[in-house]
């Protein structure tokens, strides 16, 4: 056995099989692995989508184009890593080019760019139709519509809008362009008791009101809505409440006012013509006294001003009856049936039935009306009578009517006490003595306003 380990002849035996058995070893291993690493790159392979803003290239100066989606979804294969980096790259794109193209329809494919190199990137779809239009600018006006114009707070009402600038220029497409029906921003009044003063966006938008993809210069614009009270103002009579204590009169009841504004919607304000008189409460009053009194609401009106008043009341002793029956008594004792003192008063009374069936009346068709009290902040424009005159018929005798004309009558109207509005205000007639006259129309309806608001021309 000894013999047989020293021979050289086993031991190159022996190495030989040892090497052979090696080298089976490190075939298999190194088989093992390269098919684990052909699985892992199989493995890795993967699949996703995103949305890319796409791009397109014309000649803005010149063109507008339409059609064109504002993104396209592109659809990516390749390494997980190289996908994880695409989404981080801000210098990937996604682009149609029409450079150096006409006005026109065309279909355009989908170019991608700024990918890492070893994906597969697919725009979803590969082409797209656009139309490049003539671009085109035009001067157009601005309006405004206005919502809820009847759900205004009641009392008031609203003027016409202001809007500045007044007109835009809108730029795009040809044919987009010359399909404009009109501008126009929005504005709600619901419930609203003061002017509006606020900036707006404005549209574009075709006949049948849908809206256009143009651009707007300026893209707001500011817009003024008067909003106004209705009101009215009426002369205030005054009665008696009860009976002053006994052997006491009323000599008379001075108000701290002589006329109120009715504040109501115009339909209801135009039957308002005349308010309930007040009543004063002068019961058992002996003496002067100033008392406070409310003022009736009108049927259907939604305030008064003022709604109380301060009223005078002049109180005196009245005559002691015995005394007049004695001194009546005493008067006629001494007095002696005088016939010619009583033709001369059947004389005097056929003189005063002469007279008056003598009055005439004469028309005058133009006296213009005349504003007082107006505030030097304020401007007052006449809507009703809208040329600022009126007729005025005058009662006289036939010979002094002949000698008058219109510029012996004045008419006009007190704004003093009236705020910004719309106003119905009694016409007061001034003219010579011995004449009556009659107004037509007897109200004047005027708007009144801010200056600086006032839009007036």
């Amino acid at each position: 056995m000894d013999k047989l380990l020293r021979s050289p002849w086993f031991v190159r035996a022996i190495s030989l099989f040892t090497a052979i058995l090696l080298y089976a070893f490190v075939s298999s291993t190194e088989q093992s692995s390269n098919g684990s690493q052909a699985n892992l790159l199989a493995d890795n392979q993967q699949s996703t989508s995103m949305t890319e803003k796409l791009d397109v290239k014309y000649d803005s100066n010149r063109y507008v184009v339409t059609g064109a989606p504002d993104s396209v979804k592109l659809e990516i294969k390749g390494p997980s890593d190289k996908i994880l980096k695409s989404k981080l790259l801000n210098s990937k794109s996604a682009s149609i080019n029409l450079t150096g193209k006409k006005a026109g329809t065309y279909n355009v494919k989908v170019e991608t760019d700024g990918f890492p190199s070893g994906l597969k990137v697919t725009s979803v779809p590969d082409s797209i139709t656009v139309t490049l239009q003539k671009k085109v600018t035009k001067s157009m006006p601005a309006s405004v519509d206005i919502l809820n114009k009847n759900d205004v707070a009641k009392g008031y009402d609203i003027g016409d809008p202001v809007i500045t600038p007044d007109s835009v220029d809108v730029t795009g497409g040809e044919d987009m362009i010359n399909s404009i029906a009109f501008i126009k921003g929005v504005v709600s009044v619901e419930n609203l008791k003061q002017t509006v003063n606020k900036s707006v966006t404005l549209n574009a938008y075709d006949a049948n009101g849908n809206q256009l993809n143009v651009a707007i210069d300026p893209a707001t614009v500011n817009v003024q809505i008067p909003i106004f009270s209705v009101s009215k103002s009426l002369p205030i009579k005054l009665t008696e409440q009860g009976h002053p204590k006994s052997g006491y009169q009323i000599d008379g009841m001075d108000p701290d006012v002589n006329k109120v504004t009715i504040f109501a919607d115009k339909s209801i304000l135009d039957k308002i013509d005349t308010i309930t008189p007040i009543e004063v409460p002068v019961d058992g009053l002996t003496s002067d006294k100033t008392v406070k009194v409310d003022v009736p609401l009108p049927d259907g009106a939604e305030s008064v001003s003022p709604q109380t008043i301060s009223v005078d009341v002049q109180v005196s002793k009245t005559a002691d009856d015995s005394k007049k029956n004695s001194s009546s008594t005493e008067t006629d004792s001494n007095s002696k049936p005088d016939s010619d003192s009583k033709d001369k008063t059947t004389s005097t009374t056929e003189s005063d039935l002469k007279s008056e069936s003598d009055l005439n009346t004469k028309e005058f068709d133009a006296v213009p009306v005349q504003l007082s009290g107006v505030n030097s902040d304020q401007t007052v424009t006449f809507e009703k009578p809208n040329n600022k005159k009126i007729a005025v018929t005058v009662t006289g005798k036939e010979d002094d009517l002949n000698k008058l004309s219109s510029s012996d009558i004045t008419a006009s109207i007190d704004v003093s006490e009236l705020d910004n509005g719309i106003h119905e205000v009694p016409i007061q007639l001034t003219m010579p003595k011995g004449f009556e006259g009659s107004a037509s129309p007897k109200y004047a309806t005027v708007k009144i306003s801010d200056r600086s608001s006032d839009t007036s021309t």
